[in-house]
């Protein structure tokens, strides 16, 4: 089976909320919008962490669902520099073929942003 946006369900493991997230324009835009202080949630451009999770994590749900950095809204699919990373635990390993579909799913997100 093809891993996508349609059929990906997220195991709530909170793993991707542990990963150095770097913040784009738009997400800092969008994150202000909800009234929160540049200073709460910028670290030198990347989302803050308490013990080593994002700042907005509260018992494995995001507080800012909806207006979350444009890594998050992509996770699993998702970009590290240049490179594509798929270190999601929801990923089945033994199906090499969601490394396609992936690499579809952030193509199509960039090309309509």
């Amino acid at each position: 089976m093809v891993i996508n946006k349609n059929n990906f369900v997220c195991k709530r493991c909170g793993f991707c909320c542990g990963l150095d997230i770097k913040l784009e324009k738009k997400d800092i835009e969008n994150i202000k919008k909800l009234n929160y202080k540049e200073e709460y949630f910028n670290n030198n451009g990347f989302l803050k962490k308490i013990n080593h999770f994002c700042i907005f994590l509260k018992n494995k749900t995001c507080t800012i669902h909806g207006n979350h950095p444009i890594v998050c809204k992509t996770f699993p699919f998702y970009r590290d520099s240049d490179k594509i990373n798929f270190r999601c635990k929801a990923l089945p390993k033994e199906d090499i073929s969601f490394i396609e579909s992936a690499l579809r799913k952030v193509i199509e997100f960039e090309e309509n942003d």
